[in-house]
């Protein structure tokens, strides 16, 4: 995780951890269809998004394009809203984020395991993560 708790580094983290979780994802929504223009409006990093909303089948693939709008929120405030106060709590949970992302892309991706088990999986060490308060 992040040690430096300055804020540029901070804003640096969030937006780093968000394209790095594109460029991972950006691969598997394309195995929803093969065009990228007419039926999604947006740009490249919102039509990656809603294909994998949309699209996305099992559930695992709908819940990774969830969380990548959720980052991509947060790199936006982290690039744009400098009056925005980004803190070292807000660049960690976007390093977990994308972390999780990734490695459920992987797995999809590789074929090691099932979609939907992979995240019953995630949710269930979330909410253990949660409970022993780290």
């Amino acid at each position: 995780m992040i040690k430096s708790g300055a804020e540029i580094n901070c804003r640096n983290c969030i937006s780093r951890a968000y394209y790095a979780t594109f460029h991972v994802a950006r691969p598997l929504a394309r195995k929803f269809g093969s065009s990228w223009s007419g039926d999604l409006q947006g740009g490249a990093h919102e039509r990656v998004i809603c294909r994998l909303e949309r699209e996305g089948n099992p559930s695992a693939v709908q819940w990774i394009g969830a969380e990548l709008r959720k980052l991509k929120g947060l790199r936006v405030e982290a690039d744009y809203r400098l009056s925005a106060h980004v803190t070292r709590l807000k660049a960690n949970s976007a390093v977990d984020a994308a972390r999780q992302i990734c490695e459920l892309v992987d797995e999809i991706s590789n074929g090691r395991t099932r979609a939907r088990g992979a995240l019953k999986r995630r949710r269930k060490a979330k909410t253990e993560k949660r409970s022993h308060g780290r």
